[in-house]
């Protein structure tokens, strides 16, 4: 069901109910109070409704009578608080304030130091409006001749709220906190390049001793080779010349030895 067919089924149903009178707000009429009026005359701040009472053993019996509604005769009047009436079930509590008993012919509203919003369906149409009473005195709706004015409704609801009543105002709109960026972080710098210093490997420590005892190693194998020259010269047997042989690689041997050990401790020696 769409909007549109919900109002017309709801106005529907309001048209169903039955009609009552009840006062026409488009005549209102600000009176002052009658100090010399009966106590059952007596009105409230607030819905104001007017009945005849029709207990025969009230001293009010056949009289007219004011039903205080007030804000809302169930609950405390506060000043933030708005009260709403549907007022045709409403007029089933408008009671005798003598006798306490249901009055009849309940069709005229009074308000008294309130403010009040009323809407509804009056003689077939939408009416609706508002107004507000004096700060003394009260409001009724009469024609030009003091008559009270009343009109056929098949609905009526009233909102009613203390005079001093103030709309809360709208909530302001959320503020956006805009948070400001912060400038960029500058790049850290590159580390320090560290500069290495090349350490030689034994290797090649080994490769340079070797370059510098190059002479005193040369010059022990040429003095073994004058050794061994000098022994192929003279005459000997061969028994002679194999231990002359083994001499001689034994010399070589020691010789180079000899040149290492000159060469001082920074060479280094490996074994295979």
């Amino acid at each position: 069901m769409n909007k549109m067919e919900g109002m017309q089924s709801g106005d529907a149903e309001q048209a169903q109910r039955p009609e009552f009178q009840c006062s026409d707000f488009n005549y209102p009429v600000d009176k002052k109070f009658d100090e010399r009026g009966e106590k059952w005359r007596e009105i409230g701040k607030g819905l104001n409704l007017e009945g005849i009472c029709q207990n025969d053993r009230c001293e009010c019996f056949k009289k007219s009578a004011f039903s205080k509604h007030g804000f809302d005769p169930k609950e405390e009047v506060t000043d933030s608080q708005r009260y709403v009436f549907d007022i045709g079930p409403e007029r089933m509590y408008a009671n005798c304030p003598m006798c306490n008993t249901m009055m009849r012919d309940v069709n005229k509203c009074y308000f008294m130091n309130c403010k009040y919003t009323y809407f509804g369906i009056k003689n077939g149409e939408h009416d609706a409006g508002e107004g507000n009473t004096l700060a003394s005195g009260y409001r009724a709706f009469e024609d030009s001749s003091g008559n009270a004015k009343l009109s056929l409704w098949s609905s009526l609801t009233i909102i009613v709220h203390p005079l001093d009543y103030q709309e809360e105002p709208a909530a302001p709109p959320v503020e956006t906190t805009v948070v400001e960026q912060l400038p960029a972080r500058a790049a850290a710098p590159p580390p320090a390049e560290a500069t290495s210093i090349a350490r030689p490997n034994e290797l090649q420590l080994a490769a340079v001793n070797q370059e510098q005892n190059a002479p005193a190693i040369g010059h022990a194998a040429a003095s073994v080779e004058n050794q061994t020259a000098e022994v192929a010269t003279t005459h000997a047997t061969p028994v002679e010349v194999a231990e002359n042989s083994t001499s001689r690689e034994s010399i070589l041997s020691d010789a180079v030895s000899e040149a290492y050990t000159s060469a001082g401790s920074d060479m280094d020696i490996r074994s295979c």
